[in-house]
């Protein structure tokens, strides 16, 4: 739910940038201050600018996800040590047993 919130999120703002452009610049041009080429090109701005703005939100939740698993993982490898009350070396699986330093 949240995911499909951030979607719909994103894409509303990327829509909204564009409208805003469009009217922004297209009052603009019929009151004269810019020219047509002129607000050509800044739409095209505008449009490459949100777009990979876009892209790097779409990033950003894999992201997320990588680095909220990386903190589960390593706060399940400090309960580990807590447990054993010692550091384990790391070659538990390989020795048969626990190698204390």
């Amino acid at each position: 739910m949240a995911y499909a919130l951030y979607v719909v999120s994103n894409n509303f703002l990327y829509n909204a940038t564009r409208l805003a452009t469009l009217a922004v610049g297209g009052s603009l041009a019929l009151a004269g201050a810019v020219t047509a080429e002129q607000l050509t090109a800044f739409c095209f701005y505008a449009e490459f600018l949100a777009s990979a703005l876009l892209s790097v939100c779409d990033q950003w939740g894999p992201i997320m996800e990588v680095s909220n698993a990386c903190f589960w993982d390593l706060r399940a490898a400090a309960r580990f040590h807590k447990l054993w009350g010692r550091r384990c070396c790391c070659r538990c699986a390989t020795s048969g047993g626990p190698s204390w330093r």
